[in-house]
């Protein structure tokens, strides 16, 4: 880069630039690094998780796991759908 120069001037003013490019490149880096620290900024993965998605979502999903834990216990242990219903109700959802 420097050696394109054919005087010491042109070769001190593409250094000067050189350099300025650099110091503004730090600037904003800079610049943005006391953004994001004063912004407060942090990731939580479990803050996603416990956000309500929604009434309805929240609802459907609810009655889907009971009903198929109903239907499993049915299966599995061969018990009455109203006991295996009673039980689920005792869990307390």
């Amino acid at each position: 880069m420097f050696h394109k120069a054919k005087t010491e001037a042109q070769r001190q003013q593409m250094f000067d630039e050189y350099l300025l490019g650099i110091l503004k490149q730090k600037k904003v880096i800079k610049i943005n690094k006391k953004i994001i620290d004063e912004s407060g900024f942090s990731f939580d993965p479990d803050a996603d998780n416990t956000q309500l998605k929604g009434a309805f979502n929240n609802y459907v999903d609810t009655l889907v796991v009971k009903n198929y834990i109903i239907e499993q216990l049915q299966t599995r242990l061969k018990i009455s759908k109203s006991l295996s219903m009673q039980f689920v109700n005792k869990l307390n959802w």
